[in-house]
């Protein structure tokens, strides 16, 4: 069974209930797509690899009025990384974010 809910912006969250299950799939404009896999792209052309945690970041940055979860976005990134048949790597530097380094 699969029930559509409206959402403000006109997005639609998909519920797919799977022997008494829920799961929420996430729908993203075609805004947060299209910079999804430009930064996919020019990751992989300038180093080859794609940092799942650097990009999701920076893409949820870019696009906070659309209120997406970081990790909705790692695994979308995840998930078009895979088509490209991409090296993936999912550890981050903190300084990429811009964040204190803390004590180690």
């Amino acid at each position: 069974m699969q029930c559509a809910v409206m959402k403000p912006n006109n997005l639609i969250e998909r519920v797919l209930v799977i022997e008494s299950d829920a799961a929420i799939v996430r729908t993203f404009s075609a805004g947060v797509l299209k910079d999804l896999t430009q930064a996919i792209d020019a990751a992989l052309g300038r180093h080859g690899i794609v940092n799942v945690p650097l990009l999701a970041e920076q893409v949820r940055r870019r696009n906070e009025h659309e209120n997406i979860a970081l990790e909705d976005v790692e695994a979308k990134i995840m998930q078009l990384a895979q088509i490209r048949s991409a090296l993936m790597e999912f550890e981050t530097p903190a300084t990429e974010f811009e964040a204190p380094k803390l004590p180690m």
